[in-house]
């Protein structure tokens, strides 16, 4: 054996030299490819798991490593890192790397044929919000390293000028790779099965655009797409090609079918509502420059997109199993971005059939709470104010993105909004709710036109088109509300007014302006038609109209004025009905509110109208007001039988209002009541200025009266059975002074007492009735009222009623001084005076009856009742005067006057005779006794003194005992009134049948020797 070894290497030394070196390199070649093919891959099996490892603190398996020593073809299969339990962490099916070095010796360049990952995988999991299934990896990595010395300063190294190596690698390829990540907090699972990565011709020095040869054909170095595919069957793909040096990429991105219920449970916790479906799609093309401005210090990266599209579909979001918001349709089309410029640009967004249900309760919409992240409802600790710093006030004044979109496109919308803030659940559907834009920049530098379109419920439709200024804050628009139901508003008004509207149509067109410099414009008309309002108690018809226009109004904010053409109210119709216990359909109409309310309601008036106080009065200017067709029904059921009256045929015209010009309006309103009674209103008019102006007058002629008779039969027990009413009202009202005159003309009144009423008046309107009436059957009054409007006591229909009343009282309870009146006179009519003991007319008392004759003539209906009188003291002694002097006259044979009293008697010789003898004949007396009883009395008379009060006391005894009876008074009151009678039948030419003297068996007045005459209607 040695010495065939010692033969063979003298041969071999021998040999040529060329074949020793191919020896030698043969030999090495094969040690080379014994150790790189079946040594490495044995060491790299054997060690690097147990070494990776023990670097991990995880399980590592390479089920293969198999080197080609002859391709230079490097292969890893079954490269694994597990979990603690054994379980798939991350791993590589197959790493293949193939090298060129003959290329690679050649070019000058690191040169790879090959690199290719074939099913790799990586499942991560998240446990809470800082453990992941790696996090025991960079714990016990941690706990393995010692700490590094702090190296201490030197020199920087240097940058390599020659910039990076050259890299040549023909393919790279990650191939049917998967990524799975399980995030137990949300439980959502993100699973992508395929993913493929290839990047062909990678030249590290290769440039997108050859700078020598810029018109070449694109070079097709640094080709590189990827793919990832959901479980979910989306999936997300990039292809393009870059460049290293500069940095710099380009290429085209698509997300396809990217479904949001795989991410929604990252978020679902935060939100209340809940997400059932929703897809985004979305491509663009994109290019990436690492640094636009490579020779300044600093880096400028610049990344632009275009031709941007996306796409969302079916979006739905739901709670409590009902539908929130159901999106089928939302794209973006043209979507461009700029990072330098920090623009983006779009040339389109459109949205169509969206359908939304939100409720709103206590001034909250509950969309806006279910869609709201529960950490921003969080309430936080209010936050300390900070200046802002330096670098704050720098990012403030710096360049802001500029989004510019080209249209806005908003179709077919849905909107439904349950309101159970003011109403119970009232329902409203905005349907369909169509809007668009034009051009629209964030910089806001061009107003930005507008279409907006929307039905309300079926019943009335809403148009828009016009303009917004955002930079200067105002609006532009032309606006169309048409047919409007109004009994959508039903539930509004129930808690305030007891009405209930059973139609009624709103429209409105016109312009309007709106700025923040509080200048707002509207130009346009107004109109509400077929209106009908029932009352809530009897559900019959309160008010209604067949058309309600307002013309031409123009309203100036800023130059506080309102001016409006015509107004024009067609075919009115209001209804009062009073319901037999006295309420009526206009009673309670207005629903009282709490206290609270009142008073805020109080002071929210006297906020108003402290603020309105301020302000300059308003100009308003109403050209002209016309009405047609007006109509007024009022029932009174309280009454038997009920009481209706008509006002019909109501029209007219106010001529142009104004609250700054003294020029008044003309008014002219005409009317028909009950089908015969003609009205009218006519004048001149001005409300509208600080102080109103109004001088008018109201006509009223031939109005029915027995049609009020169940009113005059209710309340007086009286019927109508003949009768007509005429008024004329004439008020005058400036600088707050009111002149007014009332003209009642009541023609042929008759009534009589009703069978069907127990009812008495407050008034004595029988015996009034004739006292007022005329000799033509006429009553004819007239009542004036002045007073100031700023007196609170002052109240215009309080004075009319309360001065008809007292005229109807005045009549009754002093019916004399009513006829005195007629013939101008201030003497007591009823009172006709006698002297004592007579029943002669003194020349005066004969005047006064002339007077009261002249004054029965005017008023044929009424009758004169007379009574006579006496006064029990002074008439019984004239009539003993007039006895005594009878006998004395027979005595004496001289006449002695009737009138004669012991004052006047005459003194004769004869006459002191007579008076003994009828002294001592009827007292039984003796007259000397009663001489010394009167000197002894008065003991300083004189002998002719005392002769005559002796005298005089003999005719005052003597009377004393003539005898007057009752009968004989009496005869003499019965005298006076049949005097008083006979002078007025007479001489005053009163017809017989009209004066009737009373019987004087009973009763007969007895204070007075004045008769007191009496009115009576028979």
């Amino acid at each position: 054996m040695a010495t065939s070894f010692s033969n063979f290497r003298q041969r071999f030394t021998r040999a040529p030299r060329y074949q020793r070196i191919c020896s030698y390199a043969l030999i090495a070649y094969l040690i080379y490819a014994l150790l790189l093919g079946l040594l490495v891959p044995y060491l790299t099996k054997s060690i690097v798991p147990e070494k990776v490892s023990a670097l991990l603190g995880r399980p590592v398996l390479i089920e293969d490593v198999t080197i080609n020593p002859f391709t230079l073809t490097f292969e890893v299969k079954g490269f694994e890192i597990q979990t603690q339990e054994q379980q798939d962490f991350v791993g590589i099916g197959r790493l293949t790397l193939q090298v060129n070095l003959w290329k690679s010796l050649f070019n000058g360049s690191i040169n790879l044929e090959t690199i290719e990952i074939d099913q790799a995988f990586a499942n991560i999991e998240k446990f809470n919000d800082n453990q992941f299934n790696f996090s025991d990896i960079q714990e016990y990595m941690a706990a393995q390293t010692t700490p590094a010395e702090t190296p201490e300063p030197g020199a920087e190294e240097s940058n390599d000028a020659s910039g990076l190596p050259h890299i040549q690698i023909a393919n790279i390829g990650i191939t049917n790779s998967a990524f799975n990540f399980k995030d137990q907090p949300s439980g959502a699972v993100l699973n992508y099965p395929a993913i493929n990565i290839g990047l062909t011709k990678f030249n590290s020095l290769a440039m997108l655009v050859n700078p020598k040869q810029a018109n070449a054909p694109t070079p097709t170095y640094n080709r590189f797409n990827l793919s990832i595919e959901g479980a979910d069957e989306s999936a997300v793909t990039t292809t393009g090609r870059f460049q290293l040096t500069p940095l710099e990429a380009q290429g085209s991105l698509a997300l396809k079918h990217i479904k949001l219920m795989t991410f929604w449970p990252f978020i679902a916790k935060q939100i209340t509502a809940k997400l059932e479906s929703g897809v985004v799609d979305y491509t663009t093309n994109y290019r990436f420059i690492g640094d636009t401005t490579p020779a300044e210090n600093t880096t400028t990266p610049q990344f632009i997109t275009d031709s941007g599209e996306f796409a969302l579909r079916s979006l739905i979001l739901t709670s409590a199993d009902n539908e929130l918001i159901n999106l089928p349709l939302f794209t973006a089309s043209g979507i461009a971005l700029d990072l330098q410029q920090q623009l983006v640009a779009i040339d389109n967004i459109s949205t169509d059939g969206m359908q939304l249900h939100a409720s709103v309760h206590q001034g909250e919409v509950d969309l806006a709470t279910l869609l709201t992240p529960t950490s921003l409802t969080d309430k936080q600790p209010p936050s300390a104010v900070v200046a802002p710093t330096v670098t704050e006030k720098y990012s403030a004044d710096a360049q802001v993105w500029v989004i510019n979109l080209g249209e806005f496109n908003l179709t077919n919308y849905d909107i439904n909004i349950v309101e159970s803030w003011i109403t119970k659940a009232t329902k409203w559907r905005i349907s369909p709710l169509n809007f668009s834009t034009k051009a629209i920049s964030s910089s806001y530098n061009a107003p930005i036109d507008y279409e907006l379109a929307l039905s309300i419920n079926d019943n009335g439709s809403f148009a828009s088109q016009g303009s917004i200024d955002i930079k200067q804050q105002s609006i532009t628009a032309h606006i169309s509300l048409e047919k409007l139901n109004l009994t959508q508003f039903q539930p509004y008004i129930t808690p305030y007014l007891n009405i209930i509207l059973n139609s009624g149509y709103f429209t409105t067109k016109g312009d309007f302006y709106a700025d923040s410099k509080g200048t707002t414009r509207f130009n346009g008309e107004v109109q509400i038609e077929k209106l009908v309002i029932n009352d809530k108690k009897l559900n019959k018809s309160l008010l209604k109209w067949q058309d309600f226009t307002i013309n031409n109004i123009a309203f100036d904010q800023q130059a506080n004025s309102l001016l409006i053409d015509h107004i024009q109210l067609i075919r009115p119709y209001a209804q009062i009905i009073v319901a037999a216990d006295k309420s009526s359909n206009i009673s309670n109409l207005v629903i009282e509110q709490k206290l609270a309310d009142k008073t805020s309601k109080v002071t929210a008036t006297a906020a108003v109208k402290s603020a309105t106080a301020t302000e300059n009065t308003m100009l308003i200017e109403i050209n002209k007001f016309t009405l047609t067709g007006g109509k007024i029904d009022y029932t009174d059921n309280v009454l038997t039988p009920s009481f209706s009256a008509v006002i019909d045929n109501i029209e007219g015209h106010v001529g142009k209002l104004s609250s700054t010009t003294t020029k008044n309006a003309e008014l002219d309103i005409k009317a028909v009541v009950n089908k015969y009674a003609p009205m009218t209103l006519k004048g001149v008019v001005n409300p509208l200025i600080p102080e109103p102006f109004i001088d008018v007058e109201f006509v009223f002629n031939n109005f029915e009266l027995p049609s009020m008779t169940p009113y005059t039969g209710t309340y007086a027990g009286l019927d109508i059975d003949e009768g007509q009413l005429s008024l004329a009202l004439k008020y005058k009202l400036e600088k707050n002074h009111l002149e007014g005159s009332n003209h009642i003309f009541i023609d042929q009144l008759d009534m009589n007492n009703t069978k069907d009423s127990d009812a008495g008046s407050f008034l004595p309107i029988t015996l009034a009735i004739p006292l007022l009436k005329d000799s033509r059957g006429a009553i004819d009054l007239g009542v004036n009222v002045s007073g100031d409007l700023n007196d609170p006591s002052f109240n215009v229909g309080e004075i009319v009623l309360k001065t008809l009343s007292n005229i109807i009282l005045k009549a009754v309870t002093s019916p004399f001084t009513l006829l005195a009146s007629l013939v101008d006179s201030t003497e007591d009519l009823d009172k006709v005076s006698f002297a004592n003991g007579s029943t002669t007319l003194a020349q005066v008392e004969q005047s006064k009856l002339d007077s009261l004759a002249k004054a029965l003539a005017q008023r044929p209906e009424i009758k004169l009742n007379i009574k006579g009188s006496y006064d029990a003291n002074a008439d019984k002694k004239a009539l003993q005067n007039s006895a005594l002097n009878s006998k004395l006259s027979q005595s004496t044979g001289r006449i002695i006057e009737q009138s004669t009293n012991a004052a006047d008697l005459p003194v004769s010789a004869g006459m002191t005779n007579a008076l003994i003898a009828l002294y001592e004949l009827e007292t039984k007396g003796k007259a000397d006794a009663l001489r010394n009883a009167i000197a002894t009395q008065q003991p300083a008379l004189a002998e002719p003194e005392l002769e005559q009060v002796w005298l005089r006391s003999l005719y005052t005894e003597s009377r004393k005992v003539q005898v007057v009876t009752e009968q004989q008074l009496r005869g003499l009151a019965k005298s006076r009134a049949n005097t008083i009678k006979s002078h007025l039948r007479e001489v005053s030419k009163v017809d017989a049948g009209r004066i009737f003297v009373l019987s004087h068996q009973s009763n007969v007045p007895s204070t007075s020797t004045e008769t007191t005459l009496t009115l009576v209607v028979k």
